[in-house]
């Protein structure tokens, strides 16, 4: 499918509605201990091929075909599609209109692997077999990583709350102003009240893709009306990036094309999208963990 389709099919959907199923699925397959493996995740692209119809009829048969004879081989809902396909929501989808059925966010999926590894320019040099193999180990490795969210938050506590033997910021001054200036507060209280009550909420995340449960959802009002998640609330709102917002930052990194991101990385700096007053969503759990300590105010 070509770029230009693919957008335009994104157009003729909700952004919202859109932003939402991808992260919700998203939240499953990071969550599965099988990751993009998952047989949720799997079953949930298979029924939804199996429903698609439309003009596009030889491409749809060649994509249901192709998924029949991968079998369990195929995956398709991985981190690095739906990625794309969020940034291409947030640039083409619709201000309303209704959201997409799963058919129609399998046949994107589908579509965004044509996508890619398409650089913005084409690379002059030539490379040899085992700098090409580097290259790519090196970009499959930074997605789909399986870690011990224990492990991972205690080693980020543990670093972080007091300051290193050595270096310019071994003095317990210069390492207490430098965590005000990046938190607004000590490490330890940050950790305490904001990032360890998020982390534990993105463990939660995923559960059905057929309901509302398990969305990576945050509703910020009612966070503060509890005395645990107060400051939570408020620097969740300092945090979420609008609609607007990310579309200038995906602007400035686009494919000659001018339609698709070259390496959609707004949502990885920026991972939680304000979708309504009452909504802020998390595009995936990785993106959100892969930020851990790095917001700041």
């Amino acid at each position: 499918m070509a770029s230009r389709e693919l957008a335009d099919r994104i157009a003729g959907f909700s952004w919202k509605e859109s932003f939402i199923r991808l992260a919700h699925l998203a939240a499953v397959v990071a969550n599965d201990d099988l990751g993009p493996s998952s047989p949720h995740a799997r079953r949930w692209l298979c029924d939804g091929l199996a429903r698609l119809t439309g003009s596009s009829k030889e491409m749809i048969s060649r994509a249901i075909e192709r998924i029949k004879q991968a079998g369990d081989n195929m995956i398709v809902a991985h981190e690095e599609a739906i990625t794309l396909l969020q940034h291409l929501v947030l640039l083409y989808g619709a201000d309303d209109g209704p959201g997409p059925a799963s058919s129609e966010m399998a046949l994107w999926l589908l579509a965004s692997g044509d996508h890619l590894d398409v650089w913005a320019e084409p690379d002059a040099r030539v490379l040899t077999t085992k700098e090409a193999l580097m290259a790519e180990q090196a970009k499959v490795f930074r997605l789909n990583r399986s870690v011990d969210p224990m492990r991972s938050i205690v080693r980020t506590f543990e670093i972080l709350r007091k300051p290193p033997r050595t270096g310019p910021l071994s003095d317990s001054a210069t390492y207490s102003a430098l965590q005000l200036d990046a938190f607004n507060e000590p490490f330890e209280d940050f950790f305490q009240s904001k990032l360890l009550l998020l982390y534990m909420l993105s463990i939660s995340w995923g559960g059905d893709l057929g309901s509302v449960r398990g969305l990576p959802a945050l509703d910020p009002q009612a966070l503060a009306t509890k005395p645990a998640t107060t400051s939570l609330a408020s620097f969740l709102l300092s945090q979420a990036a609008t609609r607007g917002d990310l579309r200038v930052e995906i602007r400035k990194r686009m494919r000659p094309d001018g339609i698709v991101p070259h390496a959609p990385t707004a949502l990885l700096h920026q991972p939680l999208v304000q979708i309504s007053d009452q909504m802020i969503m998390a595009a995936s759990p990785w993106m959100l963990r892969a930020q851990r300590v790095w917001f700041s105010s």
